[in-house]
């Protein structure tokens, strides 16, 4: 079984614009659906797909991104949730141990909204009653694994990874404050627009502001950045953005 990645992403131009989501953000959103699949055993893939020589249908990738950029962009309502019998929770328990009851909803919720919105018109022939029921199985599923990797990513950071607006310098930055992903090379701001990169990530994240003196420890730059922080923020809100580039130049020795 393989995961083979589209060559061209230029598919979500073409998404209607009532879905209310950027398609940046839709690419990112299928980078997290092509780790979620690669991350998953030979054995879990063989047993959704069938086979070990086939790919994950492209349509399918596609069909999953958009589905998974609307559930993180709008709550599915509650209203959504399917009964859930026990039976399938011991069933999907056998083969992912770690689901439990409310994962068990909230895949529900997904793959109610998956099978609705997406996949019946895309995939599935009038009254093909199993294969919508096989779809809705590997949603699940799919689901399930996503949850397991990324249960260490709080709901904002996930937002900012699939935001699109990420420079090194601002990726740099929450490695360091968050310990839920690891630490990348060094980088600094260079100019306003880096530093309001910087600036987004805390606001999507306001736990990691009280972190940022954290930064001091990496760099003689980020040290004089996080003393100018406030300063650097009421220049730019008052687009006094000569005074700005002074400070900041100053800040990081050039």
């Amino acid at each position: 079984m393989s995961v083979k990645k589209r060559e061209s992403l230029d598919v979500y131009k073409n998404i209607d614009s009532s879905i209310g989501i950027p398609s940046q953000q839709l690419r990112e959103t299928e980078a997290l659906v092509y780790s979620t699949f690669e991350s998953m055993g030979d054995e879990l893939l063989h047993s959704l797909f069938g086979t070990d020589d086939v790919h994950v249908p492209t349509d399918y990738i596609i069909a999953l991104s958009i589905a998974l950029g609307v559930h993180q962009n709008k709550n599915i309502s509650v209203a959504l949730a399917l009964t859930i019998p026990q039976s399938l929770i011991d069933e999907y328990n056998q083969a992912l141990p770690s689901v439990t009851a409310t994962e068990m909803k909230q895949a529900s919720l997904f793959t109610e909204a998956f099978i609705n919105k997406v996949v019946a018109s895309k995939f599935v022939e009038d009254g093909d009653k199993d294969e919508l029921s096989r779809l809705k199985h590997v949603s699940t599923v799919f689901y399930f694994q996503f949850q397991n990797s990324e249960k260490n990513k709080s709901l904002s950071l996930t937002q900012w990874l699939s935001s699109g607006d990420i420079g090194q310098s601002s990726h740099f930055m929450v490695s360091v404050l968050s310990p839920e992903i690891s630490i990348i090379e060094l980088a600094v701001p260079y100019d306003k627009s880096d530093f309001m990169r910087c600036e987004k990530a805390l606001k999507m994240m306001p736990s990691l502001r009280k972190e940022l003196p954290k930064m001091k420890l990496f760099h003689p730059a980020w040290e004089k950045l996080v003393d100018n922080w406030d300063e650097l923020k009421k220049l730019n809100a008052a687009k006094k953005y000569g005074e700005f580039n002074s400070l900041l130049k100053n800040s990081i020795g050039k």
